[in-house]
């Protein structure tokens, strides 16, 4: 519909927006699912988070429809699977990029970026985390696939291997 609509980039920034909301405000979603609160209170609730985020309005009908079946617990993974099919639409492929530390993080995702771009012929986005137990280097997910070139990864690759080999002997 969106498609149909040309509105593939409106919905692209609703999801987000929903996606963000719902991460930075776990009970928003929490409150939407419980169904001891009434059906009125939560769709007010998802109006007004919808008016705050500032939703076209079919975004906030498939909200309350999902609110409506009983469904309110999917909505960060229904946001995630809607930005996925406007991103294949746009022709840009998602990537998670995982870094030991903040102050590479720039320059290792444009350098990802290029290389995956590359690989793929598709503009490629990079979201970004931050996780020190990776001690250095960073991961990839893109789709089914992980690149691992993190310190803690080359080290538990060469557990095995060591492990491995000592049972040869």
């Amino acid at each position: 519909m969106a498609q149909e609509k040309g509105m593939v980039r409106e919905l692209m920034r609703d999801m987000v927006a929903l996606g963000e909301a719902c991460a930075a405000v776990p009970n928003f979603v929490r409150g939407l699912a419980d169904e001891r609160v009434n059906i009125e209170r939560r769709h007010e609730a998802a109006r007004k988070v919808a008016a705050e985020l500032r939703l076209h309005p079919a975004a906030l009908n498939a909200l309350l429809l999902i609110v409506d079946k009983g469904c309110a617990r999917l909505i960060p993974r229904v946001a995630e699977y809607a930005i996925d099919i406007a991103c294949r639409h746009e022709g840009i492929a998602r990537a998670k990029l995982t870094v030991a530390e903040r102050s590479v993080a720039k320059t290792v995702k444009q350098e990802v970026e290029k290389a995956l771009a590359d690989a793929t012929r598709l503009k490629v986005e990079c979201s970004v985390e931050v996780d020190p137990s990776l001690i250095g280097g960073f991961t990839v997910k893109m789709d089914d696939k992980r690149f691992d070139a993190s310190v803690a990864g080359k080290l538990a690759r060469m557990k095995v291997m060591l492990y491995d080999g000592a049972e040869e002997f």
